[in-house]
């Protein structure tokens, strides 16, 4: 799923972190609230997936609902953290 969009990322991710909750990160909206379907635990693991993926670090100061509160906030984050730059293959 490397070559997909940064909000695919995302939901494969959490895929992988909550296979539990598959079937409803693959189908939910991106503006869903995260902080109601995901467990904080698997946020902060997300953050560290984010983090290594995409090459920089979040600060505390940014785990916001602003900045993670939806599939949608998450992405336009990791673009803004990214500047412009595409996420590199890995």
């Amino acid at each position: 799923m490397r070559s997909g969009t940064i909000e695919e990322e995302i939901r494969a991710c959490l895929a992988e972190l909550w296979p539990a909750r598959a079937d409803v990160i693959a189908r939910m909206p991106a503006d869903t609230p995260l902080w109601d379907e995901i467990d904080s635990l698997s946020l902060l693991d997300l953050v560290e997936y984010l983090e290594h993926r995409f090459g920089f670090r979040v600060p505390p100061i940014d785990f916001t609902p602003e900045s993670f509160g939806s599939l949608e906030h998450i992405a336009a984050f990791v673009s803004r953290q990214l500047g412009g730059r595409r996420p590199a293959a890995d």
